[in-house]
């Protein structure tokens, strides 16, 4: 997917290890200000990308047309 740990600290001039330490306080230090996590976020994208797709899919409709389906609604059968 991306480049490995080990090339990013071989880069860094540091050990696996501690660029894995580095990255479980980031995830401490995110937590208490608050913030989602890589992976909150990673699964967000996820629902918003599965949400999208649906969206485009729905029959496109004038503004004169009245019948429109509440999308939440519409997506509650769709996860």
């Amino acid at each position: 997917m991306g480049i490995t740990a080990a090339q990013v600290s071989a880069e860094l001039g540091i050990s696996p290890s501690v660029l894995y330490r580095w990255q479980r306080e980031l995830a401490v230090v995110q937590e208490k200000m608050g913030r989602p996590s890589y992976e909150d976020l990673e699964k967000e994208l996820r629902r918003l990308r599965v949400e999208n797709d649906f969206l485009k899919k729905l029959p496109v409709t004038s503004p004169h047309n009245h019948r429109s389906v509440p999308v939440d609604r519409a997506l509650a059968g769709s996860f």
